[in-house]
């Protein structure tokens, strides 16, 4: 067993003391040959079916997984001064032939499928990665994602202004600035500064980050709407200032 893996996986928690083991042969197998297929990193019949057997246990969570290393990011934030949180979104394609994709999830198009990993990363202001301190899995409806397409822009661009932010995609950035701010709550001696891309450019999260709070992380986005200044709503524009 690799040396890491007792202190990273330490909170880890199933409720079962042999899927706890499981887990860290499976952290330890995996991590040493992660471009390999999971046959081929647990080197054995019996250790792959082992795996499976994990990973279909209803009792294995996407944040069960997670839980112990965002427990040892937070412990290592809480080492350093500054810490940043990008936070960005991948997808992870699954496309395989029409026949197999029952129940697919469509990506940017219905001939691509899979889901969306919503990732926020904590990275020292000396660009060290500390570890992932989030995640948010989330997947499209293939029925709405068609209907979507029938609309017309207009009508596209009411209902999505009708809808609240809750119901949004772009809900996922105002979720990862509240757990940055969580992150501060709980690293109270560390400066940290949450990160978007223009995605995130949207008039909630700008909202929330002005509200005053102890535990308020800073925060820096990447202007994509021209916005009014405040003083000079008809002149004073954001791209007119940079």
């Amino acid at each position: 067993m690799q040396d890491w893996i007792e202190d990273e996986l330490k909170t880890a928690d199933f409720g079962d003391a042999r899927l706890n083991a499981r887990y860290k042969i499976l952290m330890n197998d995996l991590s040493r040959l992660p471009s390999e297929s999971i046959p081929a990193a647990c080197e054995g019949w019996k250790e792959t079916i082992a795996a499976y057997r994990f990973f279909d246990n209803p009792d294995i969570t996407e944040d069960g997984v997670l839980k112990s290393h965002y427990d040892a990011t937070l412990r290592r934030i809480q080492q350093h001064p500054i810490v940043l949180l990008p936070q960005d979104t991948t997808e992870i394609e699954v496309t395989r032939p029409r026949e197999k994709m029952k129940g697919a999830r469509p990506l940017n198009e219905e001939s691509r499928v899979g889901f969306f990993n919503h990732v926020m990363l904590a990275v020292t202001a000396e660009r060290i990665p500390l570890g992932v301190i989030g995640a948010k899995i989330y997947a499209r409806d293939m029925d709405e994602f068609l209907e979507n397409k029938k609309t017309n822009k207009g009508t596209k661009e009411k209902k999505k202004k009708q809808k609240p932010i809750e119901g949004k995609e772009s809900f996922r950035w105002l979720e990862g600035y509240r757990l940055a701010c969580e992150v501060k709550k709980k690293c109270p001696e560390t400066t940290v500064v949450s990160i978007s891309d223009s995605e995130g450019d949207i008039y909630e999260c700008l909202s929330e980050g002005e509200k005053a709070s102890e535990s308020k992380a800073q925060w820096i986005i990447r202007a994509c709407q021209d916005r009014s200044l405040e003083g000079d709503p008809i002149k004073g524009r954001t791209w007119s200032k940079l």
